[in-house]
């Protein structure tokens, strides 16, 4: 079995170049010929844990510590593409390198010289990108059936016409049968496409919901969960490719007083990411003492409570720089935190204001 992530493991940290690449234009087949795949292979081989590995290694996530189900149900080349920022949303825990649906709040921003960068601590950056263009995405597009598993992200992959028209070629071709298809979506648009998903080998969903109800649309702005649940059971009902569906939510100080809701609707499939920077404005660690400790308090998952356990050993409180972050937003999209936050974020929040 063979992999490779052309992108980082997030889309939207700036991890650092632990192979030292130089530039190099290589196709996956002249990757896994490189001296330093063999290399990680020989380690693997070994049962060596090579430090370029250490991201996974160190994680806590066991997701990075087993094969996926994805990766179990793939026995050949697998391939991790990043495909655009392209996005139909502009979530509020995302940045324009990952969003172009954020570039308008950003011109806002500047128009009204808001420092957008000072509290989200330099996170909310673009970076040039065309993977589109590049060498890897058009030997993918030429060479189908040489993939055993393919994993998508964005932006939002089924957004972007040149990736739903490559997948549609993969279709029409007959490859798709012997594709195993990992999309990373907000799920907006999988049941207008649940006929071509439909024909892939197998489909692996990794989901993103941050909130239900009305909190939905204010955090990923300008979705409705309504749409979202429709087009998601739309899909569920109609594919019977489905192999696995992971669920994740990027905790913030918006939801996490929020997301029993969350997960209740998500049931067991459901797993926790704090947002990053993690001293940000809308980061948790920004919040009170007594705030995270309701949160605490009402959690119903154990790994989330674990979270909001060790960033209460790490706190600092900034309630200022929350309300900048958070009212930059608003302003930029006539919204009121005041009509969809929980009702203690928002007593704290309106404290000697």
């Amino acid at each position: 079995m063979e992999s490779i992530n052309f992108e980082d493991v997030c889309q939207t940290h700036d991890i650092p170049n632990i192979m030292n690449w130089q530039e190099e234009q290589l196709t996956p087949e002249e990757v896994f010929r490189h001296p330093k795949f063999k290399e990680l292979q020989n380690s693997f081989d070994n049962n060596e844990k090579h430090p370029w590995c250490n991201s996974c290694w160190n994680s806590s996530n066991p997701r990075y510590k087993n094969l996926t189900q994805f990766e179990k149900d793939c026995d050949g080349l697998m391939i991790d593409f990043f495909c655009s920022n392209i996005c139909n949303l502009g979530c509020r825990t995302c940045t324009p390198f990952a969003s172009n649906r954020l570039i308008k709040d950003e011109n806002y921003f500047k128009k009204n010289n808001l420092d957008i960068l000072s509290v989200t601590d330099n996170f909310f950056y673009q970076k040039n990108q065309d993977s589109l263009n590049s060498l890897q995405w058009k030997w993918i597009k030429n060479n189908p059936e040489k993939i055993s598993g393919l994993t998508l992200a964005g932006g939002e992959p089924l957004f972007i016409p040149e990736v739903l028209n490559t997948l549609q070629n993969f279709v029409d071709c007959g490859a798709s049968k012997d594709i195993n298809l990992q999309l990373r979506t907000n799920g907006l648009f999988l049941g207008k496409h649940k006929k071509m998903l439909s024909q892939f080998k197998g489909i692996y969903l990794h989901l993103s919901v941050d909130a239900v109800d009305e909190l939905y649309h204010y955090i990923r702005y300008p979705g409705k969960f309504e749409n979202f649940e429709k087009s998601y059971f739309e899909f569920i009902d109609f594919c019977d490719n489905i192999k696995d569906i992971y669920i994740l939510s990027v905790v913030n100080a918006l939801n996490v007083l929020n997301l029993n809701e969350v997960i209740l609707w998500a049931e067991n499939r459901l797993q926790f990411v704090e947002i990053i920077p993690q001293f940000r404005g809308i980061g948790i660690k920004s919040m009170s003492e007594e705030l995270l400790q309701i949160a605490l308090d009402r959690s119903i998952h154990p790994t989330l409570s674990k979270l909001i356990n060790k960033s209460l050993e790490k706190i600092k409180p900034n309630k200022k720089k929350m309300l900048k972050e958070i009212t930059y937003f608003d302003r930029s999209r006539k919204q009121n935190f005041n009509d969809y936050l929980d009702r203690n974020l928002i007593e704290w929040l309106n404290e000697d204001m």
